[in-house]
Formats: structure tokens, sequence, C-alpha cells
């Protein structure tokens, strides 16, 4: 039997921020800060915010780079 495909591990400045946003919003939210607070005091948006706190894992928030057309397509 096949085991299923791994996705891809993401990396790059944006995955990195990604995931130190999201730890830093996780610590907060999990010690019962308000989410307009965490919004402040870590100089976010308050739905990105929310998002983070509402992802249970980093991986739902990362997705892959997306691919430019800079080529003309025959």
């Amino acid at each position: 039997m096949e085991r299923p495909a791994e996705p891809p591990v993401i990396e790059g400045k944006r995955a990195a921020n990604t995931r130190r946003n999201f730890a830093a919003v996780h610590e907060m939210y999990d010690k019962g800060v308000a989410i307009e607070v965490i919004a402040k005091s870590l100089r976010m948006d308050r739905k990105t915010v929310r998002k983070h706190a509402h992802a249970t894992v980093v991986a739902d928030l990362l997705s892959p780079p997306r691919q430019s057309r800079r080529m003309l397509q025959p």
C-alpha cells in the first residue's frame, strides 16, 4: 500500500515570518489575551491575528509561492 504524498515544505522569508507570527499570536491567545490587544501589540491587522489564532497548525496558513508568468506562452 502506498503512503500518501507529504505536502512540500515551504521555505522563504514569507514562511519564516508566518511561522514567527503564528507562534507569537498563539502564545498570547492561549493566555487569554484579546485579539484586538494582540493586534495592537504585534502591529498586525486584527483579521490576520484572528486567522492565525483560529488556525490549529501553521501549515494551514502557508501556501506555495505563486508562479509568475513572465514568459510568453506559445
